[in-house]
């Protein structure tokens, strides 16, 4: 069977980031995982750690709604194919409030059976069609010519300097044939997929990433843009996360025991957000879900 490997990001000195390696380990046993952890925001003890998890070195300072997220992704995909050949078939990318909700077995067969490289939520934004508030919102933040800036104590601001439709094949790599693709950061890949956008990010210059390093909250548009423009890459729209968005904030609900019915029905091999210290969530997912009731 096919191996899958994981890239976790974090920023916090919590239990949390402990309690998802650990529970991986027991699930898919022991798969290579790499973390990137921001130590500028909080220290932890890397040593705690068992050693199938890596640690990445040259970590950037992550900032919510910057490229410095995408930053920290690649950064951990490329530790986890450094050894191409040694690495997984797949990788998925977590952040450490993230919980697995499927067993190993059913999750590895969904993406083999699948025959897809990539399991990510993505939509295209056409200039020219844009209907709902959540198009003209991606519109603004990747199609414009923006100028962002930072204010003391408060999220990265955005001044847009161009807002007409008839620009955009001019200030961006956009045109009729080069789509833009918006959705969810957090995603499943092939090693293929992984090592043609660890390829393309190589060079530092390439068109999407000195667009998407201008823009507001890139992560939710540069991995969907890179892998939708690749020909050679199924794409499948769906990235197995279960998220509850009821709130409208600007991060899905942490879930509850109320949510389990709903988790219990999805798709997601992945629940986010979790509170691990829910230790009756944890434990209703562990044993009717990951089946690790004794």
């Amino acid at each position: 069977m096919a191996e899958i490997g994981f890239v976790i990001l974090s920023h916090e000195n919590s239990p949390q980031l402990q309690q998802l390696t650990l529970v991986l380990n027991r699930l898919y046993m022991n798969p290579p995982i790499v973390v990137h952890h921001d130590f500028s925001k909080a220290k932890i003890n890397t040593y705690s750690f068992s050693k199938n998890v890596y640690f990445v070195d040259d970590y950037v300072k992550t900032r919510w709604g910057r490229f410095s997220l995408v930053e920290a992704a690649l950064k951990g995909l490329q530790k986890l194919y450094e050894n191409k050949e040694a690495s997984p078939d797949y990788y998925t990318l977590l952040s450490a409030s993230d919980y697995p909700c499927k067993p190993s077995v059913k999750v590895l067969e969904e993406l083999e059976d699948s025959n897809a490289d990539v399991f990510i939520k993505c939509q295209k934004i056409t200039p020219t069609q844009l209907e709902s508030d959540w198009e003209k919102a991606c519109f603004k933040r990747y199609f414009c010519f923006n100028l962002l800036f930072t204010v003391k104590g408060a999220d990265v601001k955005q001044l847009t300097l161009v807002n007409s439709r008839s620009y955009y094949q001019r200030f961006t790599p956009f045109s009729d044939s080069v789509n833009c693709w918006v959705g969810e950061f957090w995603h499943t890949a092939s090693k293929r997929a992984a090592l043609l956008l660890l390829d393309y990010a190589k060079h530092d210059s390439s068109k999407f990433i000195q667009h998407f390093r201008r823009t507001k909250i890139p992560d939710e548009a540069f991995f969907q843009t890179v892998f939708m423009n690749f020909n050679q890459l199924k794409c499948h729209h769906e990235n197995f996360r279960y998220t509850d968005w009821s709130e409208k904030g600007q991060h899905p609900k942490y879930l509850s025991v109320s949510d389990m019915a709903k988790l219990k029905a999805s798709k997601a091999h992945f629940a986010r957000k979790l509170h691990t210290h829910d230790t009756a969530m944890v434990q209703l997912i562990d044993n009717e879900l990951l089946n690790f009731s004794e």
